[in-house]
């Protein structure tokens, strides 16, 4: 599962549920996330899946590498919703401001 979060609202931005994780999935998530959010102020929390990383830079996306556990605004939206689905790939969407104020 590939998931967007707004970590201020708690808020699924974008959700795609796939059985495997690869660059024409990371590429087409984004796609889709850009899409149908303005994404110009947002960076994106990403771990350190290449495909991940690869798919912000061609979509021309802000993101910063995160290790699993430091997510926790994402991970605490799933920790909620019971589903026995593996999340395999999870982003968190926060506006720069913020992460400029609070680095």
């Amino acid at each position: 599962m590939y998931a967007a979060v707004d970590p201020e609202s708690n808020d699924l931005l974008h959700t795609q549920l796939e059985p495997t994780t690869n660059k024409a999935l990371a590429d087409r998530f984004f796609a889709d996330l850009r899409d149908k959010h303005d994404m110009d102020d947002a960076t994106v929390l990403v771990d350190g899946s290449a495909s991940l990383q690869r798919a912000c830079r061609k979509h021309d996306l802000d993101f910063r590498y995160e290790r699993h556990g430091n997510r926790n605004s994402v991970e605490r939206v799933f920790r909620g919703i019971n589903v026995e689905l593996p999340i395999s790939q999870i982003v968190s969407v926060t506006p720069k401001q913020k992460l400029l104020t609070s680095s």
